[in-house]
């Protein structure tokens, strides 16, 4: 079965001048996307409160973000039953009751978390605050749903369920740099590395990799929209919805377009894409590519009976 790895973060749709907006910066709102190409995305706020969510995401004992996360996954995993689906998440998302409820709908998850948030397990409390040595680990796991405590330049405190915390399994080697001298634990990443290492392969945690790899794909689709804005200054505020989404389509379009068998070989630029699509549009909306529906052209007799001053259209003339 096809595993697809997902990202769910948050995006600002930046809207200037205007106070009606949910945030002072502009709309929020929640994507799920995999290498760029967004899947899903779902507004975190409108006028009168919390954005509403589908009958079954409302009823489950989750918060409101929770509610929203579920209510993006769930039809993606309904339409696409032979595809699995492992979606990774930043603390601002990440609680116990949410990740064991994807759990229980055969969905992986894996994300950082706050030890203030519900469902966090008790004796890891204590170690986030203690000096601890350089890379130590430990864990516990509470309804199917596994937390990592791993020690860095300072404490990482994780929620997966995709992946194990201990065996051979549990660690991938990889070049680690040297933590700053003002880092929280300075004094173990010394006793790790000689004076003069700046950079060393250590064994790291297989969920922290995973999560450095897919947790940026959602700041792809960022990175191009960065590149050509198509967004003008409008005096409505709901515009700059229309733009970010005809933004959107596009660098989904792009990322496709990519994707095809036929076009592995021949990569297209960015620029390139995006001055075809200008061309296409242009070419299908000229007058010698338009169609005109029979029901708009004048018949030769009605042309006579036409005031001078009303000239018929040279796109209606019969051809």
């Amino acid at each position: 079965m096809t595993c697809i790895n997902l990202t769910i973060t948050s995006t600002i749709i930046a809207v200037k001048g205007k106070p009606l907006t949910p945030t002072s910066q502009g709309y929020r709102f929640f994507c799920m996307a995999e290498k760029g190409y967004v899947w899903e995305f779902h507004p975190s706020w409108n006028a009168v409160g919390g954005d509403p969510v589908d009958v079954e995401s409302l009823l489950l004992k989750l918060t409101d973000t929770g509610k929203k996360v579920h209510h993006l996954i769930r039809p993606l995993h309904q339409r696409h039953r032979k595809l699995s689906f492992n979606v990774y998440m930043d603390n601002f998302f990440t609680t116990q009751p949410l990740l064991a409820e994807l759990h229980r709908m055969g969905i992986g998850a894996c994300g950082t978390c706050m030890q203030q948030f519900r469902g966090f397990p008790k004796e890891l409390k204590d170690g986030t605050n203690a000096k601890l040595p350089y890379h130590f680990r430990s864990g516990a796991v509470n309804d199917g749903v596994a937390t990592l405590l791993w020690m860095d330049s300072s404490p990482v405190t994780m929620m997966p369920t995709i992946h194990p915390l201990s065996g051979e399994d549990s660690l991938v080697l990889r070049m680690r740099k040297h933590p700053g001298n003002k880092s929280t634990n300075a004094s173990g990443a010394n006793s790790t590395f000689l004076p003069e290492e700046r950079q060393k392969e250590l064994d790291i945690p297989v969920i922290v990799d995973a999560y450095n790899q897919h947790k940026v794909r959602v700041d792809v689709a960022d990175q191009y929209r960065t590149y050509f804005d198509t967004q003008l200054i409008s005096r409505c505020n709901w515009y700059p919805l229309v733009y970010w989404i005809l933004e959107t389509a596009l660098i989904d379009s792009l990322i496709i377009y990519r994707d095809l068998p036929a076009n592995k070989e021949c990569t297209m630029e960015h620029f390139d894409f995006r001055l075809s699509i200008v061309h296409d549009l242009l070419q299908a909306g000229s007058p010698s590519t338009m169609k005109v529906p029979p029901t708009f052209r004048l018949h030769k007799k009605s042309l006579g009976r036409l005031p001078p001053h009303n000239l018929p259209c040279p796109h209606c003339l019969p051809g």
